[in-house]
């Protein structure tokens, strides 16, 4: 796949080094008071988690792929790219309800169910039982959890009103 040679790492980790550079300056800039004078602080905080998943998510999966690779695991990217979306997308619902973000839980979700669409349309057509069983179980358990979440922390998402029978 990729060479192991010092040019390629070198290049890898430069470019990941460029982009948390570009994303801290983004967040500089967002708390400065020229901007925030003209533009409203939610429309800025939704910009900036817009920029800030999906790149974190886009290097975790490059991470995952290339030490898949080094370590010459077959199938990562089936099992182990739906895992690690799956978790991501746990992570993110969890930290949209604590700062009471709708839009970071809202996108959770999609990911999640991008992830489901991923994993019955493309993970489980040449997979063995013994993986399509840990992948199985380990979604399942993720779905669970972010119902447990949701279930759990309905009065704080949803208002007092949800709580009503």
């Amino acid at each position: 796949m990729f060479g192991l040679d010092a040019a390629n790492i070198l290049v890898r980790y430069f470019s990941y080094a460029i982009l948390f550079a570009l994303i801290l300056s983004l967040y500089g800039y967002r708390r400065s008071e020229i901007v925030t004078s003209k533009l409203n602080d939610s429309l800025l905080s939704v910009a900036f988690d817009a920029i800030l998943h999906p790149s974190l998510l886009i290097v975790v999966s490059c991470e995952l792929m290339n030490i898949s690779a080094h370590f010459h695991v077959r199938n990562a990217d089936k099992y182990g790219l739906s895992i690690l979306w799956g978790a991501y997308a746990l992570g993110l619902i969890a930290f949209g309800i604590w700062k009471s973000r709708k839009y970071l839980r809202v996108s959770g979700i999609v990911l999640l169910a991008i992830t489901l669409i991923k994993l019955f349309f493309f993970d489980i057509t040449d997979l063995g039982t013994i993986p399509k069983t840990i992948l199985f179980v380990s979604l399942g358990v993720l779905l669970l959890f972010v119902s447990f979440l949701y279930n759990k922390y309905k009065i704080f998402i949803f208002g007092p009103e949800a709580d009503v029978k």
